[in-house]
């Protein structure tokens, strides 16, 4: 389903995203200084719990990254930081979800509060769980604002997954609509799947038995 793109401006969404980055960055040795230029925003605002930031700023920020990193995986890095817990009661929700449709259904309905960086859907075909990304901070699949920012959203989606169900969870295949990367092969050693470029979608794929499974800490009551 196509959604209309959000709003830019409004300063409506949490740090974490940015935390991760700026936090990656400075394990590269860019100050955190460097990391933030441009976008208005210092270092004690990333730990203040009231700080809320655009997706201008965000932006503004993966931008910056794409040009101080020496480390071409950076995004990819960033996103393996991004805990259930990063996520608030959003996070809570998905862990408590008593099922896998549960879950599903949860972040099909509420993901775009949580300022995405790219909208799926999701479509099942026999065997497989397929979700499929369009891009928010940049629509075009040959900027690098494109790429950074799926590549975020692979490995953050990763680790939700983990979380939710250990750390022997794997995809069953990445696709990317963009060209293959420098450093092509940082995605096979970390997602442990076949991995392809150039395609016709953004998707992450899904095979079973992972949908029938259980969440690791069902509480429909919470949930």
């Amino acid at each position: 389903m196509h959604r209309p793109p959000p709003d830019f401006a409004p300063r409506v969404h949490t740090t974490q995203r940015i935390a991760a980055i700026v936090q990656t960055l400075a394990q590269d040795g860019i100050p955190p200084a460097e990391s933030l230029a441009g976008s208005s925003l210092d270092e004690a605002a990333l730990t203040a719990p009231d700080t809320r930031v655009s997706y201008a700023q965000i932006a503004t920020i993966f931008r910056n990254a794409l040009n101080l990193s020496p480390d071409p995986t950076v995004a990819l890095r960033a996103g393996l930081r991004m805990h259930l817990t990063a996520f608030g009661m959003y996070g809570y929700a998905l862990l408590s979800s008593p099922t896998f449709a549960d879950a599903m259904a949860f972040g099909d309905k509420c993901h775009r509060s949580m300022g995405p960086l790219a909208d799926y859907t999701r479509v099942r075909a026999e065997g497989v769980e397929i979700f499929r990304y369009d891009g928010i901070l940049s629509t075009d699949p040959a900027d690098g604002l494109y790429r950074f920012a799926l590549e975020f959203k692979f490995a953050e989606h990763m680790t939700l997954f983990r979380d939710l169900y250990g750390e022997t969870f794997a995809f069953s295949a990445v696709r990317a609509a963009y060209a293959e990367p420098a450093h092509h092969e940082a995605y096979r050693s970390l997602f442990r799947c076949p991995v392809s470029f150039d395609q016709p979608a953004n998707e992450l794929e899904i095979r079973a038995p992972w949908f029938d499974r259980k969440p690791r800490l069902p509480d429909a009551v919470t949930h």
